[in-house]
């Protein structure tokens, strides 16, 4: 699939026109990594933007939000003219997700919040102050009965 041309429509938001670069021309969503210093009166910040394993760009600013619009201003001029068009190609025909394996399922709970609060207090009211594992096993115990009188069917992770 050829990549569709790159046009810059807001300077401002190019975080989002970058997801959306990415999204257009078949790539996985960019990934951020941002990193903060300096006195609270004149901080700064560095985010670097990752594609896969490739870093596409960095940037600076006073605000996570500056670093984030220059360093994604930076990875739309690398899509846009890739220094090395076959690892942006090798990304493309990279495999979103690799299939979760047979033998061993991965399964999240869903976090419900108030479920979830609800089961560390009844599990605390329960332990008659017993130790934090203790609570928390509980907890979690509670949790997945009420996750099953939801209907969803949680294994023990």
């Amino acid at each position: 699939m050829p990549p569709r041309p790159i046009a810059i429509l807001d300077p401002s938001n190019a975080k989002g026109e970058l997801i959306a670069a990415c999204r257009n021309q078949g790539l996985p969503d960019p990934i951020f990594q941002s990193e903060s210093g300096g006195p609270g009166h004149a901080p700064w910040f560095r985010t670097v933007v990752l594609l896969g394993a490739h870093e596409l760009g960095t940037g600076e600013g006073r605000s996570k939000r500056d670093a984030e619009r220059a360093a994604s201003l930076e990875a739309l001029k690398a899509i846009a003219t890739p220094a090395e068009p076959q690892a942006v190609q090798a990304i493309q025909e990279k495999p979103q997700q690799e299939p979760a394996r047979q033998d061993t399922p991965v399964r999240r709970w869903p976090i419900y919040a108030d479920v979830l609060k609800e089961a560390l207090l009844v599990a605390h009211e329960r332990s008659d102050n017993g130790t934090l594992p203790q609570v928390a096993r509980e907890a979690a115990e509670l949790y997945r009965l009420l996750l099953g009188e939801l209907g969803y069917s949680a294994e023990t992770p």
